[in-house]
C-alpha cells in the first residue's frame, strides 16, 4: 500500500530525468539542464504533463515494492535466525549493562566509570574523574 503514493510521488522526477536523457529530434530544442526541462515543462504542457503515465507506474511499482518488501523480511528472518516469529537473539534495543560495555570496549574491569553509571550517580562519576 506504501508503493502507491511512492510511485505517484516520484513520477514527476522521472518524468524530467527521462526527457533529458531521451535524444531530442530534427527541429525540436535540446533541454539545457534539470531547471531549463522543469520551467519549458510548465509552461509549454501544464503541471499535468509532469504526471503522464503515473497510473501506469502505480500499476508496476506497487506490486514490486510489495514483493521487495516481503524478499527482505523473509531474508532478514533467514539470516537473523528467527525460529517460528520469535526472535532468537534480543532486539538491537535491549538495555546494555556494564558486561556488555566492558566486552565491546575491552575496558577490563574499570570499576569507576560503571560503578557510578550503574548507580545512577553522575556527580559521583565526574568527581572521581576530577571533572
Amino acid at each position: 500500500l506504501a508503493g502507491v503514493p511512492a510511485a505517484f510521488l516520484t513520477t514527476p522526477a522521472d518524468v524530467v530525468k527521462t526527457r533529458l536523457q531521451v535524444v531530442a529530434r530534427d527541429g525540436e530544442k535540446k533541454y539545457s539542464g534539470f531547471n531549463n526541462c522543469v520551467k519549458r515543462v510548465m509552461a509549454e504542457e501544464g503541471v499535468s504533463a509532469f504526471f503522464k503515465g503515473s497510473a501506469m507506474r502505480v500499476f508496476r511499482s506497487s506490486p514490486q515494492f510489495g514483493i521487495t518488501l516481503l524478499a527482505y523480511e523473509t531474508l532478514s528472518n533467514l539470516v537473523h535466525g528467527k525460529a517460528g516469529g520469535k526472535p532468537t537473539a534480543p532486539p538491537t534495543n535491549a538495555p546494555v549493562g556494564r558486561r556488555d560495555m566492558e566486552a565491546a570496549f575491552g575496558m577490563g574491569n574499570s570499576g569507576a566509570i560503571f560503578n557510578a553509571i550503574d548507580a545512577g550517580n553522575m556527580l559521583g562519576f565526574l568527581s572521581s574523574t576530577g571533572g
